[in-house]
This record gives structure tokens, sequence and C-alpha cells, in this order.
């Protein structure tokens, strides 16, 4: 999408709601700001068009961090790369219509994207009179909802789907209920397909099924009970796919005997600690397509047949048919992602790949093309694994003052990472951390040229510019994000 207008905040803390209704906010970027200690919603969306919310930090509200109610009318609304932490309902939370799916959609706030954004300790008041869970994220509309990160869901489930979409490679940590949840509670738009798929869940149903209504409990991925006729309608088809679910105390995978009529429910390649799929129910089908969903602690071993091990005590002429080197020290795990990939081009039997826990460090990037397709590559079940192109940095040797200094093979550019943490790079302006935008750069003198700089009296001497310093530039101050890199040789 295009947008006409960029509203950014610099990084200005506010404790009220932001307000973002009518057409001055169409085709609008709104980012860069912080607001917490709020009574009431962080952000209230209203009637836009193409409006995007991005960089935006949510501290410790008690409504919910980002709501766009039912009596909204939101087309095109994009939610990508905030933090919202600390939330007495959900963090997220987009109604559609009349908020149940008993009428004509009047506002059927379309093209809804939630993106990469980073939850925390959602749903923190528990609701007191029984009218339904707060969750990180609930969404009515359809909806993309991908490569979220959210933790520590306090009163409900992580994401709370009630329409078609797609719910994508999201990592989810200790949630109440479930980790995702599907409930027929609105009408289904679009393509009445949902595609819950590469999600990777742990620590769901945290609540121990709690609520008197539901005393089992709920599983990583359930696909929940029909609501009463008339007030919800059930997509067409429902995939569940390519999902990793761990450490959950009920099966990982339901539907329920009398949750979605006429649906078609294919559920395939989920690799979790127990499945369990309810009796169809007349009229409509669930299938465990090719029969691999794989179930209990012994999944990867069930799997072991048609899968390749990488491990970091691998070795690249081993089979890697086997999860560690065996006694002998003769086959095991192979060593190297690239030698996995080939090893599946080459057996059309092998299909999938298990990554032991570990550090792997790439010469070149791992290159896929057609010839992978319907190929997976799995974190081993408990482990975690870092793949890095990064050059290992070694030798250091003090330079005084705290200092120190390091050969590196070729420039690291501005990316690096000290024990996990990214690191921020010296900068020749002073820098101040509660005003990031701001500080640390400096503005070049009127004159210069797209292909040229003009530096201000005494801003810079000759000696600062040496082989290895890095010069940003930017065409506008930094909010506009118009960058340039140069090195001087």
């Amino acid at each position: 999408m295009a947008y006409d207008f960029t509203q950014d905040y610099g990084g200005a803390t506010r404790a009220t709601t932001l307000v973002l209704d009518g057409p001055e906010w169409n085709d609008t970027v709104v980012r860069n700001l912080v607001i917490e200690n709020v009574a009431g919603p962080g952000i209230q969306v209203g009637a836009v068009r193409n409006l995007r919310i991005e960089n935006v930090t949510i501290r410790n509200v008690a409504g919910v961090g980002i709501l766009v109610p039912a009596t909204a009318d939101a087309r095109d609304l994009v939610i990508a790369n905030n933090l919202i932490d600390g939330t007495d309902r959900d963090a997220i939370l987009v109604a559609q219509g009349d908020n149940a799916g008993r009428g004509p959609l009047a506002r059927p706030q379309s093209g809804l994207v939630i993106a990469g954004n980073q939850i925390a300790n959602a749903g923190r008041v528990h609701d007191p009179a029984g009218q339904g869970l707060r969750h990180a994220i609930t969404v009515e509309p359809a909806a993309l909802i991908e490569d979220n990160t959210i933790t520590d869901s306090r009163s409900g489930s992580a994401i709370s789907v009630r329409n078609a979409g797609v719910v994508r490679r999201n990592r989810i940590r200790n949630s109440w209920c479930a980790g995702i949840a599907y409930y027929a509670g609105s009408i289904a738009t679009g393509t009445r397909r949902l595609v819950i798929e590469h999600n990777d869940i742990a620590g769901s149903d945290r609540g121990g099924g709690v609520r008197a209504q539901d005393p089992r409990g709920r599983a990583a991925i359930e696909v929940m009970v029909s609501p009463p006729v008339g007030q919800g309608t059930w997509v067409a088809e429902l995939v569940i796919r390519n999902n990793q679910i761990e450490e959950t105390p009920n099966p990982g995978l339901v539907v329920h005997p009398d949750g979605p009529r006429n649906t078609v429910v294919n559920a395939y390649d989920n690799l979790i600690g127990a499945v369990q799929l309810i009796a169809a129910e007349d009229g409509r089908a669930i299938g465990a397509e090719d029969g691999r969903s794989l179930a209990s602690e012994a999944s990867v071993a069930a799997a072991a047949a048609a899968a390749l091990f990488v491990a970091a005590t691998g070795d690249d002429g081993w089979s890697g048919r086997l999860p560690e080197p065996n006694a002998a020290g003769t086959d095991g795990p192979l060593r190297t992602l690239a030698r996995a990939r080939d090893a599946l081009r080459a057996d059309p039997a092998v299909d999938r790949v298990f990554v032991r826990g570990g550090t792997y460090a790439l010469d070149a990037p791992l290159a896929l093309d057609g010839r992978d397709s319907g190929h997976a590559f799995y974190a081993y079940p408990g482990e975690s694994v870092l793949i890095t192109g990064g050059e290992r940095v070694a030798g250091f040797t003090s330079e005084g003052n705290g200092l120190f200094s390091a050969p590196l093979a070729q420039p690291c550019g501005l990316d690096l990472t000290i024990g996990g943490v990214r690191q921020r790079a010296a900068m020749s302006g002073a820098f101040d951390p509660a005003n990031p935008y701001r500080t640390g750069w400096q503005a070049a003198a009127s004159g210069g040229t797209a292909t040229a700089i003009r530096y201000a009296p005494g801003l810079l001497a000759a000696a600062d510019v040496t082989s290895g310093v890095f010069v940003q530039a930017f065409a506008a101050d930094r909010q506009a994000d118009h960058l340039g890199v140069t090195t001087r040789k």
C-alpha cells in the first residue's frame, strides 16, 4: 500500500487514548509513539481507509491496546511491528459488523493485516462477569495474522479468530487458554477459507480449564463448539498444517464434535505433543491428510522414516537418519543445512529435516528453489536453533577506557550482536536513549547534492573519516528513513 502522509511522533509519550477516526487519517502511517498508563484503550480506530500503525509502544493500559470496535468502519488497516506490554483487556481487538454475526455486515473492516507485533501480558484482569475471555489478539473480520510473538496471555487465548484468512508463523508462549482458537462468531467473508500454518506454540492452557463451561481446558489449537443457530457462520474450509506444538497438558489439536457444520477440515504435518481429532459429525469431513499429524513424545521417532537430522555434532558424510551419533561413531546426523537440502532433493521418500539445538553459521545463503517444494525444516522438539551468517569475532585487545578492538575479516556494517543482544553502533553525535529518534546524528550544511554532503565547519576532521568508518546519509531527518550507506576506502 502507498501512503500519502506519515505522522511520526518522534518517540513522544502520551497518557491518553489516541483516536484515529475520520478522513484526516486516511492514507497515513502512524509511528514512533509511546502510549502508557492509560485508563482506557491505547489506540482506538474508527472510520479510516488505508491506515498503518507501526513502531508504537503501548504499556500498562486499562483497556484494549489497539481497539477497532464494531461501530468502526476501517478498511485496509495494517497493525505492524508494535510493542504491546500490559493490557487489562485484549492487546489487539478488531470487531466486525454487529460484533456477533447476527445481522448484515454494514461495516466489514476489510483488508486487515496484523504482523510482526510483540505482545506480552495481555488480559491482566480476568473478566468477572463471564462475558468472554480476554485474548492477546481477537479478530472477527477476515485477516492476515503473521510473524507475531505473543507471551503470557493472562486470561484468554493468544490468538482468537472468527473468520477466514491466514494465521501463520506466529510464536506463542504461555497462554491461559488455547494458543490459537477458531470460533464462528462472525459472518465469514472473502474466500471463506481459514489456514493455520507454521505456528510455534508452547505452554498453552496455563489456566487449567477453570471455567465451569470448559472444565477439560483448551488445546494448543482448538476448533471451538458451534455457536447457537443464527449467531455465526463457519468457514467452508479449515486447513491446519505444519504447526509445532509443545508443553501442552491437553491434546495439541482438537476439533469439537459439535464444531464446524458443513466444513471441510484438513489437519496434517503438525508436529505436536498429542493429537486428538474428535469424531466427525454428519455433514462435514475431518481428515488428517496422509496420516502425518505426529503424536506424543515419540513424534520424531515415528517420522524418522521420512526425515533427516542435522546436528552440530554431525558429519556430512553420515546418513543423517539418526538424531545423534551412534556409539561407534560411524553414523548419525548431518552437519550442515546445505547437505540436508541436497539429500532431500536426492530422495523423494524424505520430505523433512529436524535440526538439533545449536548455532549454525552459514558461509553463503541457503539457496532453495523449485526442487525444494514440499520440504520442511523443523527445530528439533524442545531445542532452540540459531542460523547466522555473521562473522564470529575473536582476538579482542584492550584500548583503554573500557574500549576493546578486534580485527575483522570483512566490514561488519552496522549490525553487531554481543551475547545475543544487538548493539548500537558508535555515532558521532551525542546519543540520548530517552530520545532515540532525534539524537546521535548531525545536520549537514546546506549546499549538498544528491551524491555529495557539505559538512558544517568543525563538524568533521579528515582524521575522523578513516578506513572502516561508515557515513550514513539521510535525505531528510531520520523519521523519513531515506538511507544511504557509503564507506571510505
